[in-house]
């Protein structure tokens, strides 16, 4: 996950992303310990695509960043 794709998503989004990383590098090191993992580089890929989302997680908590508006449904539109 690219730098820019993270800073367009809004929180909600970012948490989501969080928590799927963190199931798939659980998963990824049972693999690594079972000995099945085919794709050695992809546990250092999911850590450093969590420490970039919880980076600017914590970059909007300090007011450093916005974020992108949330969508809100217009009433009166169906």
């Amino acid at each position: 996950m690219k730098p820019h794709e993270i800073r367009e998503k809004t929180n909600a989004e970012l948490k989501g992303s969080l928590r799927t990383i963190s199931e798939e590098l659980f998963n990824a090191r049972f693999q690594h310990y079972n000995g099945s993992l085919e794709n050695t580089q992809k546990i250092p890929h999911l850590r450093r695509a969590s420490a970039r989302i919880k980076s600017e997680q914590r970059r909007r908590e300090l007011g450093v960043a916005k974020a992108p508006e949330e969508a809100t449904p217009v009433a009166g539109k169906v």
